[in-house]
């Protein structure tokens, strides 16, 4: 069978979020950036980072070049 539409869910928790932001998909973020990210920004990192990147810059110690790169990854992920 085909799918005509699919719709891109968050993943659920705090645990599960920063999982997600740690994987592969998102070039120079690991666990422990990952964790204080949503740490920082709440169970709704991603929501918030696509919708408000500029939030970013309250993560300590994520660089601009990172937090440039993790804002556009996460746009094209939802688009």
């Amino acid at each position: 069978f085909e799918f005509e539409a699919y719709e891109a869910l968050d993943p659920l928790g705090a645990a599960g979020v920063a999982r997600y932001l740690a994987s592969s998909a998102f070039e120079g973020v690991g666990e422990t950036l990952a964790t204080r990210i949503v740490e920082t920004l709440g169970t709704d990192a991603l929501r918030v980072i696509r919708e408000s990147p500029q939030r970013l810059a309250e993560v300590p110690g994520l660089k601009a070049a990172v937090r440039d790169k993790l804002a556009r990854s996460v746009r094209e992920e939802y688009q």
